[in-house]
């Protein structure tokens, strides 16, 4: 897990998380913007083999970054948009914290779901526990980690950007 204070990251810290958000695009957009990557990004979409229930093909291209700062505070950057490699992982940062959201077809079964802390009104099924938040979508499953010092407000975080993410898959 990642320590930092919110104003400077230990040097571990700060070269986890960018191992974590590597393959910087470098993108990023105002809290404003509807899509996390540009109409060129989402055009470059390839399908890995993916045999998820859901259309999207690009996370990056579904996340609203204004629902993130919603959710989160801050204004939110697109740190890796995979578009050509595993586009169903989308890596954000708002400078001291990040997050990764990746779609896992099929991969309710393997879950682990079941260890997590039952979230009401958030898709089919949602958990949370400690970082990360699971959401069950048919077979597969959303994945939200919170790759920073875990505050007080993130389960509450955590919930309401389920609530504004989930119907987008």
């Amino acid at each position: 897990m990642l320590r930092c204070d919110g104003s400077r990251r230990s040097a571990i810290g700060a070269a986890l998380l960018a191992l974590a958000l590597a393959g910087c695009s470098g993108s990023s957009a105002g809290a404003g913007s509807t899509a996390a990557t540009s109409p060129t990004q989402a055009a470059s979409l390839t399908s890995g083999g993916d045999t998820s229930s859901s259309s999207v093909k690009n996370v990056c291209s579904v996340i609203s970054l204004a629902d993130v700062g919603t959710a989160f505070g801050g204004t939110w950057h697109v740190m890796t948009d995979y578009a050509n490699g595993a586009p169903l992982v989308c890596g954000l940062s708002d400078g001291p914290h990040g997050m990764s959201v990746e779609l896992k077809p099929n991969g309710y079964a393997s879950s682990g779901m079941s260890m997590g802390n039952p979230v009401a009104g958030v898709g089919e099924e949602t958990t949370i526990l400690a970082n990360t938040m699971w959401i069950k979508r048919g077979a597969d499953v959303i994945v939200v980690t919170w790759l920073s010092t875990n505050p007080p407000t993130l389960p509450a975080s955590l919930a309401t950007f389920g609530k504004l993410l989930y119907p987008k898959f």
